[in-house]
């Protein structure tokens, strides 16, 4: 039996599925709107109490939160190489930038975006919108500084780090905050040419 990946449009279930792509393993994905009182809604509920996306379901049970969907993925099918071996240093290496990219990059973001169309009207904040820029920025320029010199951030060897990095990045350059950063650029470029690459407009980067 397959896995079911529930998700809409460009979201973060796209991790999910470029994952699974990579791995060579089947699944379906079932578009589902988390929007509250929509008609998916009720039936997100009863599988995320919280009523985010993604949710991936694997026989009878419901896994929530994107790093925890990845994490599980790798572990179970570490046959396909896509983390270190749990336990191992390599793995503590590799995820520090898996980690980085879900919390204190995708945080920014998130923020500018809750702020741009997310919230009402009423609690947006053009200042809270240009501190998020500007934590972005500074976290971009370090991350320019530090980015490994090789293909990807584990060597030779693209990983579900990688993902997860290439994710967030492609978010910033679609608002305009990868300008200036070549390097973020490049590895991006590189991420994105893989076949499996389910980010928009992934052959054309």
């Amino acid at each position: 039996m397959g896995y079911t990946v529930f998700g809409k449009g460009g979201m973060r279930h796209l991790k999910v599925v470029w994952l699974l792509e990579e791995m060579g393993v089947p699944f379906d994905v079932v578009p589902l709107s988390p929007v509250p009182d929509g008609p998916d809604y009720s039936r997100l509920l009863a599988m995320n109490p919280f009523g985010k996306l993604p949710v991936f379901q694997d026989g009878d049970q419901f896994v929530w939160e994107t790093g925890a969907i990845l994490a599980y993925l790798v572990d179970k099918h570490a046959d396909k190489g896509l983390a270190p071996i749990a336990g191992s240093l390599d793995r503590a290496l590799h995820d520090r930038w898996f980690f980085m990219a879900h919390t204190d990059l995708e945080e920014p973001l998130w923020t500018i975006a809750r702020h741009a169309f997310v919230f009402p009207e009423s609690l947006r904040s053009e200042e809270a919108k240009v501190a998020a820029r500007a934590d972005w920025r500074q976290k971009m320029t370090v991350l320019e500084a530090c980015l490994p010199q090789t293909p990807f951030v584990m060597g030779e060897n693209f990983s579900v780090a990688d993902i997860s990095l290439a994710y967030v990045l492609h978010w910033a350059r679609k608002i305009d905050l990868l300008n200036g950063s070549p390097r973020l650029d490049a590895f991006l470029g590189r991420c994105m040419a893989r076949p499996s690459c389910p980010l928009p407009e992934a052959q054309q980067s």
